[in-house]
């Protein structure tokens, strides 16, 4: 039995981590108690609609911190990612080709809230793909 070693450049192994993000971001976000709690207490406990509101207003002050709770890398993202990152070798120059990647297409992700009954379909702002992935820190080796 031969052993063949296939050895993926950048760009495939970058697509291939953008494509697994893309796909757990799709499949959807469960949020915890620290982004509903911020919610509620930022936005005076917002339905859906006002949610969906305020996250396309662009000139709201507290929008970004929103997005950016949303769609931060937590712990089941994270454990969801670990295998791959720890099994392909990212440096720091990486992460541009996976936003690049990443960005090449639509993202829009059901968001879960804890109560298990309201979702929220929204889309990726391209600032917050940036952030995500700074805060994935694709370079860091996960201990086991």
């Amino acid at each position: 039995m031969n052993a063949h070693f296939y050895f993926m450049n950048t760009d495939e192994k970058c697509n291939l981590l953008a494509k697994r993000i893309r796909k757990i971001l799709r499949a959807g976000i469960h949020l915890n108690s620290v982004v509903t709690h911020f919610i509620d207490s930022t936005f005076s406990n917002p339905c859906l609609n006002e949610l969906e509101k305020i996250i396309a207003d662009q000139s709201n002050s507290e929008r970004d911190s929103l997005i950016e709770l949303i769609f931060f890398p937590d712990e089941q993202i994270q454990a969801k990612l670990e295998n791959f990152l720890n099994s392909h070798h990212y440096c720091r120059e990486d992460k541009n080709k996976v936003l690049n990647c990443l960005s090449s297409e639509t993202i829009e992700s059901t968001i879960h809230f804890p109560d298990g009954k309201s979702v929220l379909r929204i889309k990726m702002p391209s600032e917050a793909a940036d952030r995500f992935l700074t805060r994935l820190n694709i370079q860091r080796k996960i201990d086991r």
